[in-house]
């Protein structure tokens, strides 16, 4: 006998030979308090003994307070070499199995839940820290026109790896760099994104529908770089080159995506449109305007209604 009996009713752990003849080799563990101590489920791995169960104390009743053990014993030595308790709702708790896992599946991959240590400081990748996915994407492409670079969000990127990849694919036509943000508690790290020194800089268009990272990322799409007009606006359609309307789910994405487009038209051909306000006329200085002026603004008039309709 390894460990004797403490009180009460407790789980025991035999080994015995194969001719179940007395020999040197047997052994006899108790694992107990005071109290009722029951086992649930046994495993042994690796020469260890694990047990699961519940304890109450001595003399309680089966309406008291019990609590759930997960136990590991050596059969050699008796020693008990963990023991962790723990509390159910309502005080009453009843494990009913155990399963014991080494580099292999368990119930964290059916949940979808990772295995090993937990990180305790936050994680620089993107694909943690942020909504990101791998694959996911935005492009750039230059101020003047031109062939669009992809930006593809990798397992290993974190905001100085893309920092890079914005450069790169910009020509360097873009600054990226990442700074702190130490308005907010506790401050946080964020990437700024502007037009080089003497560069024209450059355009940001998102991914396509379902693998755009610029919203994951919480960046917004548009031109970057130095206007002279500080009033002057830039608009974009952003239409994905991957728009098919090959099954349901294609057809759904192009026509959210030209909704959106329409709906750029629209604000940009407003901007563009005659002002609201009375036209002067140069000839006279009254406030009504020409006859060409009033043909103008009919002309501009009947097509946003084509638009809009």
């Amino acid at each position: 006998m390894t460990k004797a009996h403490a009180g009460g009713t407790d789980v025991f752990v035999a080994t015995l030979s194969t001719d179940l003849q007395s020999a040197a080799s047997d052994r006899l563990t108790y694992f107990g308090g005071s109290g009722n101590d029951t086992a649930a489920d046994v495993k042994i791995k690796d020469g260890k003994v694990w047990i699961t169960g519940t304890n109450r104390d001595a003399g309680a009743a089966k309406t008291d307070p019990t609590r759930a053990y997960l136990a590991r014993l050596d059969l050699a030595t008796g020693g008990v070499e963990y023991n962790q308790t723990w509390r159910g709702e309502g005080d009453q708790v009843t494990p009913t199995s155990l399963s014991i896992v080494s580099g292999g599946a368990s119930v964290l991959d059916r949940l979808g839940l990772p295995q090993g240590e937990i990180m305790q400081a936050d994680s620089k990748l993107l694909t943690v820290a942020t909504s990101a996915r791998v694959g996911d994407q935005f492009s750039i492409s230059p101020a003047g026109g031109g062939r669009a670079v992809a930006v593809t969000i990798e397992a290993k990127d974190t905001l100085d790896t893309l920092a890079k990849k914005i450069m790169t694919a910009s020509n360097r036509q873009l600054k990226a760099t990442v700074i702190t943000d130490s308005r907010v508690v506790p401050p946080v790290q964020r990437l700024q994104i502007v037009a080089a020194d003497n560069k024209d800089g450059a355009v940001i268009s998102a991914g396509a529908v379902g693998k755009d990272a610029l919203a994951a990322l919480g960046l917004s799409p548009g031109f970057v770089g130095k206007t002279g007009d500080k009033s002057a606006k830039t608009y974009g359609l952003n239409l994905p080159n991957t728009l098919n309307l090959n099954d349901p789910a294609g057809i759904k994405a192009a026509i959210d995506a030209l909704a959106q487009a329409m709906t750029a038209v629209r604000s940009a051909y407003r901007s563009l449109g005659p002002q609201t306000a009375p036209t002067t006329n140069t000839q006279t200085g009254g406030g009504s305007s020409t006859a060409y002026q009033q043909t103008q603004a009919a002309n501009f008039q009947a097509a946003l209604n084509r638009l809009t309709a």
